[in-house]
């Protein structure tokens, strides 16, 4: 079995250049070893220019958090919660769309959907629609232990954003 390459990217070049500097730190550490840390590959790239520095169908696997959106004071109104979860909604959207051209088929996803909790109340990302029009299959995955959940959630208390962990397939 041929080693995999492992890559990352981000549109922050700041984001980039850390990810950079802990791989360096880790091989020095010897955490990794120097051929294991050359299978590592960091770049910068907005997600939905992704297309530009990765060959078609050559990705098996994607796991990523994304943007989460503005941070939160606990003050945020309903509305700006929905507004900020619209805008993510729509930025997952032109991901996905991104993505579907360099996924392999049957290749995962797991990805990181926000959900604001204020004392306003809740808004939700919904991804379910915008994977589904990219092509990809949500995927319980506590299913064969017999829970019917898509998603798996995690916060902590008095935290304003909540996790929720999804898996697709393409």
């Amino acid at each position: 079995m041929r080693p995999l390459t492992i890559m990352g990217s981000d549109i922050e070049a700041q984001q980039v250049k850390d990810t950079q500097d802990n791989l360096a730190w880790l091989e020095h550490e010897h955490v990794v070893r120097p051929d294991d840390a050359a299978r590592f590959k960091v770049f910068q790239s907005d997600v939905r220019q992704i297309a530009k520095h990765l060959a078609p169908k050559s990705i098996d696997a994607v796991v990523t958090e994304g943007w989460l959106g503005p941070p939160l004071r606990g003050h945020e109104s309903l509305d700006q919660l929905k507004n900020n979860a619209n805008a993510i909604e729509k930025l997952w959207s032109e991901t996905f769309e991104a993505l579907k051209n360099v996924l392999k088929p049957g290749s995962r996803l797991v990805v990181i959907a926000p959900s604001f909790k204020t004392a306003h109340g809740v808004a939700r990302v919904n991804l379910q629609s915008a994977a589904e029009a990219a092509g990809l299959s949500v995927i319980k995955p506590l299913q064969a232990l017999g829970h019917d959940d898509s998603e798996l959630v995690y916060h902590r208390a008095g935290q304003r954003v909540m996790r929720r962990i999804l898996v697709l397939t393409k």
